[in-house]
């Protein structure tokens, strides 16, 4: 099958094949590609002239192939959208047609082309450009399991599974999955996203960037374009751009809370505290920052009992190569029994900060203590005491 791993080829060439399937779990990624293909079909299409769209939920089969065996107006070729394309193959299917082989019995028929669409499949009009959308939860993550030689079999056995039209053009067809991205990857893919505006992005904004968005890849891509306004002519956005625009200053930010309770600095990591919660209101964006943080500390260690290797660690516990050399220090100044009292005490606190009615910054305070040790310098209590 043609797995596409990437849409710029057909976008860039108009390389289009005659029949796509878009699929997948991440609506953002798959709205953006449907609208780029569009886009791109235009100057063959003759603007919109030739362009229908269909809804698999209110439209026919036998409607479809109509429309695509037809030739296209003033145009080279003729463009089809069906959205939910699933509901339009789950209704039931025109009559089945089978061909036997006369070398076989009767009952060992031989069934190719068995429908209408799937004759037209087999023999799609070269001068239309058809596009499915589907919904199809029983195969998200399929580009990326038929790439794993562990997982591959359990893929093709789930693909073999699926309805026609989708099983045979996932075997034999062109297909594209917009799969929701791993939130350890986001910063990864807001990067790829800056660069695609001509523009670099420094590991440390993107990281800040993804923590305080979130994973809604709508959200992160308004926040881009939000950023890219606000940078005007620099070519790179840095920490101090993404801090500006959330209000925040270096000396205050979440991640320098995370390094002074990395470097278990108390005195220093309680006065950014008493800021962002205090001030800022940012308890829940640091509660996933150090809850990602520590878990990643915790995957450290697990990693360093079979390599010392710097980048081999960085790829095993899914960290950016960028900052593993910071984390290994932090993950030699804290024990294993350390870490896992660390996540316990973040958990309690997610739990505190979202049932109960106590201070949050009590509640961040007492995270702290634990995760830090007891022993605060006096200042703290003098300086942080809670109004």
């Amino acid at each position: 099958s043609a797995m596409l791993d990437s849409l710029s080829p057909i976008i860039k060439y108009g390389t289009f094949p005659p029949v796509l399937l878009l699929f997948g779990n991440e609506e953002y990624l798959l709205q953006e590609s449907l609208a780029k293909l569009t886009t791109a079909l235009l100057p063959y299409t003759a603007d919109t002239l030739n362009i229908d769209v269909l809804d698999g939920a209110t439209d026919t089969i036998e409607r479809l192939i109509d429309i695509a065996n037809s030739f296209p107006m003033m145009a080279d070729k003729r463009g089809i959208i069906v959205h939910r394309a699933e509901k339009l193959f789950g209704k039931s299917s025109p009559k089945t047609l089978t061909k036997s082989s006369s070398k076989r019995k009767s009952s060992e028929n031989i069934q190719t082309a068995t429908t209408p669409f799937e004759q037209y499949l087999e023999k799609p009009n070269p001068h239309t450009v058809l596009i499915l959308v589907a919904d199809l939860p029983d195969i998200a993550g399929a580009f990326d399991m038929l790439r794993n030689a562990k997982q591959t079999d359990k893929i093709k056995q789930k693909i073999a599974k699926l309805t026609s039209p989708f099983r045979q053009i996932l075997q034999n067809g062109a297909w594209f999955e917009c799969a929701s991205i791993r939130d350890r990857d986001i910063p990864d893919w807001i990067t790829k996203r800056v660069k695609f505006f001509g523009k670099e992005i420094t590991p440390e904004a993107a990281e800040l960037l993804a923590l305080q968005t979130g994973n809604s890849l709508r959200d992160i891509a308004n926040e881009i374009e939000k950023t890219m306004t606000f940078i005007s002519e620099k070519s790179t956005i840095e920490l101090d751009d993404i801090l500006a625009l959330v209000g925040s200053t270096k000396q205050y930010s979440d991640f320098e809370l995370q390094k002074m309770i990395a470097q278990r600095k108390r005195y220093e990591a309680f006065t950014i505290l008493q800021r962002l919660v205090q001030i800022e209101r940012q308890e829940l964006v640091i509660l996933t920052l150090l809850t990602k943080y520590f878990l990643v500390l915790w995957k450290i260690t697990e990693a360093r009992k079979s390599t010392n290797n710097a980048s081999s660690i960085a790829s095993a516990v899914g960290a950016n190569v960028y900052f593993i050399d910071e984390y290994i220090n932090a993950a030699t100044l804290y024990t294993p029994r350390e870490i896992e009292s660390a996540l316990q005490a973040l958990h309690t606190a997610d739990i505190a900060l979202k049932s109960s009615g106590d201070s949050p910054y009590l509640i961040m305070q007492s995270v702290l203590l634990s995760i830090m040790g007891e022993h605060v310098d006096t200042r703290h209590t003098q300086t942080l005491s809670p109004q």
